[in-house]
């Protein structure tokens, strides 16, 4: 992609050390900006390297290793990383166009204790981060279909401070709270780039709660996806000029998305039984809460036993990588283990145009899954929403929120399989609000000066 300035690359015989520095706006989005030292891989291997030492020109500047299908902006890719101040963390993209995915890592070693590790074996790409090059910890694994034989592998560096620089954004917009945004968020409003967020406002369990708040506090323009959610922009001192609740974008793809579902597709991909789609079958999906640590495989083992006892087949994604996701992922394995035969199929992730319609066509959804009150609510989809997670945030009537034991979730789960599908709700927006959100936008104008809205009041006293 287009970047500040050419990269380069540095080798020193002696020490062993490639020295590589990089501009561009980062791995991200549809398209990537970055500076790749580069071979060519032919069918399986391997890439590993030492990180021991990254300039820190903004907190996700990263180096890493990364396995590339081609040289375009869009390929699809997975890379290993160590970012300057945010730890170990992952990168891939399974459709080539398609949105960059992300996966988050333990906190780095002591320098120079910092290895990361790509592998290809087929269409599988896994990444794999170590403190001494020998023991390694996977943190994701991502099933590229029909991945050319012949591709890139080679180490990877980038960072997007200088690229807000060189692009000079009357805006850059984020959209809701994951903590790669809050990185990106810092280096637009340090620089006077003024800000726009989208889904600002909304309450919900983890630590997604304090980074989406947080971003909220650095924008300058806010497009919420609700009238409650605007509200509670308002009281935390944004100005009510400056806040547009016209909608979720979501609402725009869950529309646009087929309702085809690819079953040879699926076939293909994940572990586990053969699901017949023409078939009930169930969806689930269950992350740890990162502020409730410990109690994630207890809660986990109850989402099962409640799977097994309706006997419906089911097919589940595995957890995001959230403190505790190798507590859930322990507990499926396990269930895995002992209930061969069940009908369950599991997969690592999917890409919005195979996910979407699989959540359309699930008989009921179990877990606690932000999708389960989001995407769900323009689809009509019934859902059992399992503990803490996403306690505060608005959601329709075909959801039933249960505490994260067994007896409940069944008993729920049991109400929404007689109950069928519900109407869609227009609670998260009706179709048209992507467009609506651009035509509002090309209206403002940027400022980058922030003041408290309630201190310009008549008889606000003084502090």
């Amino acid at each position: 992609g287009a970047t500040t300035a050419a990269g380069t690359t540095t080798f020193n015989s002696s020490t062993g050390v490639y020295t590589i520095a990089s501009s561009g706006e980062g791995i991200a989005g549809a398209a990537d900006s970055f500076h790749f030292a580069r071979t060519q891989l032919t069918g399986d291997g391997e890439i590993k390297a030492r990180v021991t030492g990254i300039t820190s020109t903004n907190p996700w500047a990263k180096a890493g290793v990364m396995i590339r299908e081609d040289l375009t902006a869009g390929a699809r890719f997975g890379m290993a990383f160590a970012s300057a101040q945010n730890g170990f963390a992952g990168n891939y993209r399974v459709t080539a166009g398609g949105l960059r995915e992300f996966a988050a890592g333990p906190v780095l070693n002591a320098t120079p204790n910092n290895w990361v590790r790509m592998v290809r074996a087929g269409g599988v790409l896994s990444g794999y981060v170590s403190a001494n090059g020998t023991a390694w910890t996977q943190i994701f694994t991502t099933t590229l279909t029909s991945l050319s034989s012949t591709v890139y592998f080679g180490l990877a560096v980038t960072e997007f401070a200088s690229e807000f620089n060189r692009l000079k954004p009357d805006f850059v917009l984020m959209i809701g709270d994951r903590y790669e945004a809050m990185a990106a968020a810092i280096a637009a409003v340090y620089q006077n780039i003024c800000l726009i967020h989208l889904q600002g406002g909304e309450i919900s369990g983890s630590i997604d709660e304090s980074t989406r708040h947080a971003i909220t506090k650095l924008a300058h323009y806010h497009f919420p996806a609700t009238k409650r959610a605007a509200d509670y922009i308002v009281a935390m001192g944004e100005d009510p000029a400056t806040v547009f609740p016209l909608g979720c974008p979501t609402c725009d793809v869950v529309t646009a998305a087929s309702n085809h579902l690819p079953q040879d597709v699926l076939g293909q991909l994940g572990v586990g039984t053969s699901i017949d789609f023409t078939k009930p079958y169930l969806l689930v999906l269950f992350h740890p809460v990162t502020t409730d640590i410990g109690h994630q495989e207890q809660q986990m083992e109850a989402v099962l036993e409640t799977v097994r006892r309706t006997g419906l087949q089911t097919v589940l994604l595995w957890p995001n990588i959230d403190a505790g996701s190798d507590l859930v992922a322990q507990a499926i394995r396990r269930f895995r283990e002992f209930h061969r035969d069940y009908p369950l199929h599991a997969y690592k992730n999917l890409p919005p145009d195979i996910y979407i319609p699989l959540l359309n066509h699930a008989s009921c959804c179990i877990g606690n899954s932000s999708s389960f009150v989001r995407e769900t609510s323009f689809l009509g989809t019934p859902v059992v929403l399992v503990g803490s997670r996403q306690d505060g945030r608005e959601w329709s009537p075909s959801v039933i929120r249960v505490e994260p034991v067994q007896a409940d979730i069944e008993a729920a789960t049991k109400k929404q399989l007689a109950h069928g599908r519900y109407d869609a709700s227009p609670m998260y927006g009706e179709p048209g609000v992507s467009a609506r959100i651009a035509s509002q936008i090309a209206k403002l104008e940027p400022y980058a000066q922030k003041q408290l809205h309630y201190v310009q009041r008549p008889n606000f006293p003084a502090l």
